[in-house]
Parts: structure tokens; C-alpha cells; sequence
């Protein structure tokens, strides 16, 4: 990203924003599968999955928050990860 312009890094941001909504909105429950770092954009994908499996050497984390900056998408799927399975769809997601 460090070569994009403002209009592509928005461009990008913008995607990665689609591909969490599209996680999140499948009626499918999603597996996440966890064996290694999980940090930044890849967190917050694990945090769209209904369900995390982790190896006991996966690390999670948000890098970024160590310069002061706090991802809207991050904010989101921090709320949807309380509650598991059914109950968290149904939380989540009303009038679905």
C-alpha cells in the first residue's frame, strides 16, 4: 500500500470493507481456521468467521492500534464476536 495513491488506497479499503460484509452476511456458517499470526486485515477476518479453530501457536493481534489507529471494521466485528453461532446471527443481524 505504500505506493498507492489517496483514491487507491481508498479503493482498497473499500474492498476490504466488502469482503468482511460478504463474510459476515453469508447464511452459511464460516470456519475460520487459525495456525500461525493473525494480525491486522487478517484478524479481522477471523473475527468475521462464525467460528475460529486456532492452533496453540496462533497469535491474534492489532498492530496497528500501537499508532493510534482503530479500524471501523474492527470496531464491528469486535461487537458480533460476544456471542457464537445462532444466537450471534440472530444478535447481530435482526429481521434476518
Amino acid at each position: 500500500m505504500k505506493g498507492f495513491s489517496t483514491l487507491e488506497a481508498l479503493d482498497f479499503s473499500l474492498l476490504g470493507q466488502r469482503v468482511l460484509a460478504f463474510i459476515e452476511s453469508m447464511p452459511q456458517p464460516v470456519i475460520g481456521v487459525i495456525n500461525g499470526f493473525a494480525l491486522g486485515g487478517g484478524c479481522e477476518v477471523a473475527m468475521a468467521c462464525d467460528l475460529l479453530i486456532a492452533a496453540d501457536t496462533a497469535r491474534f493481534g492489532q498492530p496497528e492500534v500501537n499508532l493510534g489507529i482503530i479500524l471501523d471494521t474492527a470496531e464491528r466485528s469486535a461487537c458480533r464476536a460476544w456471542s457464537v453461532g445462532t444466537s450471534r446471527r440472530n444478535w447481530s443481524s435482526p429481521g434476518r
